[in-house]
């Protein structure tokens, strides 16, 4: 392909999903409620995953900029 015929393509980023299929809702509060549920399911060290990762997904940039801090995440436990 010429340079020409790259501007015209859309490059976007690969989609991953958890689930196989979509699931409509005939509300927001249905929406929100299937939404509590499934974090419900989710064990403590899950959703702290799930943080982390999205921080990290986040904040990649500036996480790869700043090597003097470290790329590793802490939390204070007191």
């Amino acid at each position: 392909m010429n340079e020409e015929e790259n501007k015209n393509e859309l490059n976007e980023p690969p989609a991953e999903y958890k689930q196989k299929r979509i699931q409509f809702y005939s509300s927001f509060e249905e929406a929100d409620e299937a939404s509590r549920l499934e974090q419900l399911k989710l064990s403590p060290e899950q959703r702290l995953a799930n943080a982390c990762l999205l921080i990290k997904t986040i904040y990649k940039k500036e996480l790869s900029q700043n090597k003097g801090f470290g790329t590793r995440i802490y939390f204070d436990t007191q």
